[in-house]
This record gives C-alpha cells, sequence and structure tokens, in this order.
C-alpha cells in the first residue's frame, strides 16, 4: 500500500532521528525525496527539477548529471556558475540562443 503524504512525513521525522541527523530543511527534504521515490512517488520539487533540466543545452545536462542537486537553489547556484564560466564571446551566444 502506498503511504499518504502524512505517512511519508512521519516516516521522515522517523529516520531523521534513527539517523541522528539534524531535522533541517534541507536533512528534511533529502530524506523525504528518498522516501518518496522509495514508493514511487515523485514530490512536486524533484518535477521542478526534473522540468528544468529538460530545458537546459544538452552539454548543461551533461554537466548537471554529474552533480547532486536537490533542490532549486541548488539548481540555482549551478547555472550562476555555468554563467560565471563563460567567455564573453560564449556569453553572448548563449542569450543569443534564449532570444531565436
Amino acid at each position: 500500500m502506498i503511504p499518504n503524504t502524512n505517512e511519508i512525513a512521519k516516516q521522515t521525522l522517523i529516520a531523521l532521528k534513527e539517523r541522528k541527523l539534524k531535522p533541517t530543511p534541507e536533512n528534511y527534504t533529502e530524506i523525504f525525496e528518498e522516501l518518496s521515490l522509495k514508493y514511487g512517488i515523485t514530490s512536486s520539487n524533484k518535477a521542478k527539477l526534473d522540468k528544468y533540466k529538460t530545458l537546459l543545452l544538452p552539454i548543461y545536462q551533461q554537466e548537471l548529471n554529474s552533480k547532486t542537486i536537490r533542490s532549486l537553489e541548488e539548481l540555482i547556484s549551478f547555472l550562476i556558475s555555468v554563467l560565471n564560466r563563460q567567455s564573453g564571446k560564449q556569453f553572448s551566444e548563449f542569450f543569443d540562443f534564449l532570444y531565436t
């Protein structure tokens, strides 16, 4: 039987205690995502991350695959780092691509 969201939330708190992790938003989210996937449930956070990932150019999708991205904030940090690494020419090509 697939548990409801409240049951997964309860199991998340139990897992945090068992693993001796502090109940920070990051730890909670990580455990909640793990348990949700165990039951075949995709959280809205994961769905958003997957959606935004598909919008990236393939080269950035490949680079993103080598990273552990668990939140939108981490995705934004990744994108900022990619933009900051761009040379002037690549940077303008990137924005030209966006406007086409």
